[in-house]
């Protein structure tokens, strides 16, 4: 399981390897609807499914807050219209 992190003041999740930031998700909220705005691997980990447990992360933290999900980050909406997650 990744290591990720949930930096609410940020409003981003970063997921840590050996104490390293290798990945971030960017988001913000506005009008009970929590928008992925930004994901982002580091090169040398691309390729290996790390941006999806971001995602994951990010939806699980909408679902636990009551918050309809969206994304302005292409990968992010995606992932969210292929489960019909996506709000409009």
């Amino acid at each position: 399981m990744p290591n990720i992190q949930h930096q609410a003041e940020s409003q981003k999740f970063v997921l840590l390897a050996d104490d390293e930031i290798i990945g971030e998700l960017d988001y913000r909220t506005l009008n009970n609807t929590l928008d992925i705005t930004h994901t982002r691997i580091e090169p040398q980990h691309r390729g290996k499914g790390l941006a999806r447990h971001l995602v994951n992360a990010a939806i699980r933290e909408a679902e636990k807050n009551g918050l309809n999900l969206t994304a302005s980050c292409d990968y992010a909406e995606q992932i969210l219209a292929r489960e019909g997650r996506l709000s409009h």
